[in-house]
C-alpha cells in the first residue's frame, strides 16, 4: 500500500485545480478522477464525506456495487494515476473490508450492547436509536432521530411490498418505523441478545423478523 500517497493526501488539498462538475467515475473497469467537491469532502471527512458527496449527486456511477468491487480488487493501488485515488483505495479497503469473524462479532456484542438496555435507555432517545440524528428544525433528540428515520425512508423510496434487510438493526427502531409507516417487510439482523429481545417486543404484530445472527449467514433477496 502506498503510505506516502496517503500521508500526502492528508496534508495537501488535492481538490485544488480539479474540475468541480459532476463526474461519472466508473466506465467499464476504469477508475477515473472525482470532482473537486468530492475530493474536498473526502479529505475533510474521510469515507463518510465521500459517501455523502455521492448521496448528494456530486459524483455518480452507473452501478455502485460494481464501482466498489473495482476499488476492492485493484491489485496495485500505487499504480493508479492519481495519488489521491491511491489514498481513496487504501481507505476504502479499510472501510469496506471487515476481517472480523462471526465469533468476534458476538464477543463484541457481549462486551458492549449486552451490558443491559437500561444503560442505553439513559443515553439515547425514546426510540433507542444509536446513531446521530438529523437536526434540521429539530428541538429535541427525539425529533432529530425521527427526522433521520424519515429521511432514510425517503432516500430508499420505501413503499408497501418492499422487503428490507436491516443489517445491524440495533434495538429495531428503523425496522419498526419502516414497517409501521410504509408497510414494508423488514428482516433485522443483530448479534446482541439484548437488542434482539427489545426489537422483537417493539415490532410485535408488524411484518418484522428480528434475527440473532452474524449478517454473513443471512440468505434471501431484499
Amino acid at each position: 500500500m502506498n503510505d506516502t500517497a496517503v500521508r500526502e493526501f492528508e496534508k495537501r488539498k488535492w481538490w485544488e485545480g480539479v474540475q468541480s462538475s459532476t463526474a461519472d467515475c466508473y466506465s467499464g473497469t476504469t477508475l477515473s478522477s472525482l470532482p473537486a467537491t468530492a475530493l474536498q469532502r473526502f479529505s475533510q471527512h474521510g469515507m463518510f464525506g465521500l459517501a455523502e458527496s455521492y448521496q448528494d449527486g456530486i459524483w455518480k456511477v452507473p452501478h455502485l456495487a460494481n464501482f466498489l468491487y473495482e476499488v476492492l480488487k485493484t491489485p496495485e493501488p500505487s499504480s493508479l494515476r492519481f495519488p489521491w485515488l491511491t489514498a481513496a483505495v487504501h481507505f476504502s479497503r479499510q472501510f469496506l473490508l471487515n476481517p472480523q469473524s462471526g465469533r468476534d462479532a458476538f464477543n463484541i456484542a457481549k462486551k458492549h450492547y449486552d451490558l443491559g438496555n437500561e444503560l442505553f435507555e439513559t443515553m439515547l432517545d425514546s426510540s433507542m436509536t444509536y446513531t446521530s440524528g438529523l437536526w434540521n428544525d429539530a428541538e429535541s433528540l427525539d425529533e432529530a432521530q425521527q427526522n433521520k428515520l424519515r429521511r432514510i425512508a425517503e432516500l430508499l423510496q420505501l413503499k408497501s411490498g418492499m422487503r428490507i434487510l436491516d443489517i445491524g438493526c440495533g434495538w429495531g427502531n428503523f425496522a419498526e418505523f419502516a414497517a409501521r409507516e410504509y408497510g414494508v417487510t423488514v428482516k433485522g439482523v443483530t448479534v446482541s441478545k439484548e437488542q434482539a429481545q427489545y426489537a422483537r417486543t417493539i415490532t410485535e404484530n408488524l411484518p418484522v423478523e428480528i434475527v440473532l445472527s452474524d449478517y454473513r449467514n443471512i440468505n434471501g433477496e431484499f
